[in-house]
């Protein structure tokens, strides 16, 4: 799986529990750091960054860093998601990997875990989108 058609299974999922949200799916070349998607519920909306860890680490130790720019977050996203998070508290990051997601809030993103710590909090992507309904600032 791509991380372009995991996004894909989580807009597919979300349509299917919450059919009259609407989903932004944003490509910004004019302004670095926007996240992928902008999700509109009846009553809240969310900022969502999608990544996707195509081959696992093998070790349970090897430490999965959300802040390393090369691999995952750029510094102009991390800004952006701390921003919005600071001020509104509606701004998520999920990680997708073979198996299922890992849902990041609250600035969450900027702290590294361990591979183990990551399997740990493998969730199935449908059961993300409830935390993803939260009443904005």
């Amino acid at each position: 799986m791509t991380e372009h058609a995991f996004k894909d299974k989580y807009r597919k999922a979300l349509k299917k529990q919450c059919p009259t949200a609407y989903w932004w799916k944003i490509n910004d070349s004019f302004q670095p750091g926007v996240p992928d998607a902008f999700v509109e519920f009846e009553d809240s909306e969310c900022w969502i960054e999608f990544k996707f860890i195509s081959k696992m680490p093998k070790r349970d130790s090897t430490v999965i860093n959300l802040t390393h720019p090369s691999k995952f977050l750029s510094i102009k996203q991390r800004l952006w998601l701390n921003r919005r998070e600071e001020r509104y508290g509606d701004a998520f990051v999920i990680v997708g990997c073979a198996t299922g997601a890992v849902l990041f809030s609250k600035g969450e993103w900027n702290t590294p875990l361990t591979t183990a710590e990551f399997k740990a909090k493998i969730a199935p992507i449908s059961s993300l989108i409830p935390h993803t309904k939260i009443k904005s600032a």
